[in-house]
């Protein structure tokens, strides 16, 4: 139990040191621990795309809003060696549980809190990061407070010039 729900890890049958995180029966999140790059769901691979043809080369520094598996700041962090990344996740429980049975990679410079997007966002200095990334939910859907013009503001505030903000806003039943 996690303060979500109930989270389970799932090895990938097929890939060793891979795993699936569910969150209430829901996959949330596929890791592959040794290969990092190594992506299984189809919108996390649309978001690297997307960060990687925006952001210049190189380290790059972004904000991560939900971490879930840390699937995408595992990414950056072996696609861009260097980057500076902070995850956000809102349950204490599911970052403690990943971070002891899925641990970082000691090399990357990923820090990960527990904390709340919308109050982290507002509270982080204006031109601070050059990707924000929002990958919030709650059940099967986007909790409302990432989807206002203020929390939209704030994240152009926080981004720097050229910065680039992705956001998996998918929900269902609509």
């Amino acid at each position: 139990m996690v303060q979500t729900g109930v989270a389970e890890l799932v090895p990938d049958p097929d890939v060793s040191e891979a795993w699936t995180l569910f969150l209430n029966g829901v996959a949330q999140s596929h890791v592959d621990l040794n290969d990092p790059m190594l992506i299984a769901f189809d919108y996390v691979r649309r978001m690297v795309d997307v960060i990687d043809s925006l952001a210049d080369p190189g380290p790059i520094e972004v904000l991560h809003l939900g971490g879930g598996a840390m699937t995408l700041p595992r990414c950056l962090a072996a696609m861009r060696p260097g980057c500076l990344q902070r995850v956000i996740e809102v349950d204490r429980d599911l970052l403690q549980l990943i971070m002891e049975r899925l641990p970082l990679d000691g090399s990357s410079l990923i820090e990960a809190v527990v904390g709340d997007a919308a109050h982290e966002l507002e509270s982080a200095p204006a031109n601070s990061y050059d990707v924000i990334v929002v990958d919030v939910f709650q059940g099967a859907k986007v909790p409302e407070q990432v989807c206002t013009p203020e929390f939209v503001e704030a994240a152009a505030r926080v981004l720097r010039d050229g910065g680039c903000y992705v956001a998996n806003i998918m929900e269902i039943g609509r």
